[in-house]
């Protein structure tokens, strides 16, 4: 997708200056980032590389307002999250963020379907224009004859493109990822990826993908490393705009 010139660009979907996540573990405290900047623009998708357990799903979580840094700060569609209330943040989150797991997260009980309303159900706008998004997102994903299937009847891929659709439905500012093809084999990836990046780039949807997959970075506008609690790109240095 061809970007805008820089004075054309909408205002970053996300912002992180200088964020800090530290937890304690008996009495250490232990540094999990380490002063992160990070900035995605509007239908931009970067990933996010590293080892486990080197705070990739702590930057996730910071990023989408679950969790609070310790220090710095997170705007997120334009809003400064630490000047939100918890009922503000929890609002924001349900609106402007869309969420991809690994381990998919479809609620059992619920068809695929009615997994995909489940965001606008819970924010009250579930309306004709609504079931109408469903109906056209489940077709997006190659699932508009299985609407009615409950997750036990989909394969782990089906699962995975009803949870791609969940994400998107409410028009997010934000997608964030964690290991979305990480239960899938090759070919089955291959399509997650294709509709992950490319109806999410359609809708302007900034995605910050956790992986450690390296032909997933690869297909990303930009490849990050996370390295001892800091942001890289993945040539090692600073990633552009952030200071070294």
């Amino acid at each position: 997708m061809q970007r805008p010139r820089d004075d054309q660009r909408s205002p970053p979907a996300l912002e992180l200056r200088g964020v800090h996540k530290r937890y304690r573990e008996g009495d250490v405290e232990r540094d999990v980032l380490r002063g992160i900047d990070l900035t995605l623009q509007p239908g931009e998708t970067v990933a996010l590389l590293g080892p486990s357990g080197s705070g990739k799903s702590t930057i996730l979580h910071v990023a989408g307002g679950v969790d609070r840094p310790s220090s710095g700060s997170v705007r997120l569609a334009g809003q400064d999250l630490a000047r939100l209330s918890e009922a503000a943040r929890a609002r924001l989150r349900r609106r402007q963020v869309g969420f991809v797991f690994q381990a998919f997260h479809l609620v059992p009980t619920l068809s695929a379907a009615e997994n995909v309303a489940l965001p606008l159900e819970l924010d009250g706008r579930l309306d004709a224009a609504g079931r109408a998004r469903v109906a056209e997102l489940l077709a997006r994903v190659g699932l508009g004859d299985r609407a009615s299937a409950r997750p036990d009847h989909l394969s782990g891929g089906e699962q995975q493109r009803v949870a791609i659709a969940r994400a998107l439905v409410h028009s997010p500012t934000l997608l964030l990822a964690d290991e979305p093809t990480g239960n899938l084999d090759e070919d089955t990836a291959e399509v997650v990826i294709d509709l992950l990046t490319g109806l999410a780039c359609e809708a302007g949807v900034a995605t910050l993908v956790a992986t450690h997959s390296a032909h997933f970075a690869r297909r990303c506008d930009r490849a990050l490393r996370l390295d001892h609690g800091l942001v890289r790109d993945a040539t090692g240095a600073a990633p552009s705009g952030a200071p070294a």
